[in-house]
């Protein structure tokens, strides 16, 4: 049996999942809770892929473990996680597919905090650059006007995206988390 392969193209996921996370930052209590898509929607009505966004607030208790809480409000120098889940229900697997988002606009993305549990490539944007896997790099002009690669910091990275390195089945899911910090005053 030939399997078959649906090449997803995802510039309008990207571009609705670029716009609803940089949306975020300014109103968080409208995303704190995830989308569900609607389960008694007929097949044909479905679109190819349901997409769903958490933003979370990082805090620890009173004996140092992590508390997630929905990310109803921010304070300079809150912790935001973002959890991001597109399920496959064209009825085909999906090849070509990427899960990106952007690091809102007064954030910066925070160090090995990117995961994902499917077969998937973590990749940065660095300004200037072409993506990259990590560790990233970036091109500098040293003082004697020659150009040198140097290692980008995370607070860097203006966008980040997991690219599936296998089809994704029908009926599945792939997931991607990573945080950032709410820039001080």
């Amino acid at each position: 049996m030939q399997q078959q392969h649906t090449h997803f193209r995802t510039g309008l996921v990207s571009i609705a999942l670029a716009a609803l996370l940089a949306a975020i930052v300014l109103a968080l209590p409208a995303f704190a809770q995830q989308a569900e898509p609607a389960a008694t929607a007929p097949a044909e009505d479905r679109p190819p892929v349901a997409s769903s966004l958490q933003a979370m607030i990082v805090t620890r208790d009173d004996e140092g473990n992590e508390v997630m809480a929905p990310a109803e409000r921010v304070d300079p120098g809150s912790v935001i996680e973002y959890r991001i889940a597109h399920r496959n229900q064209s009825g085909d697997a999906l090849t070509g597919f990427i899960v990106q988002g952007p690091i809102p606009e007064g954030t910066a993305f925070v160090g090995d905090s990117a995961r994902s549990g499917e077969a998937m490539r973590f990749e940065v944007l660095v300004p200037g650059e072409d993506w990259q896997t990590e560790p990233a790099y970036k091109t500098i002009v040293n003082d004697d006007g020659e150009k040198q690669r140097v290692l980008a910091a995370p607070s860097e990275y203006r966008t980040v995206r997991w690219v599936l390195t296998q089809p994704l089945a029908d009926e599945t899911a792939a997931t991607a988390v990573y945080r950032v910090r709410v820039a001080a005053e």
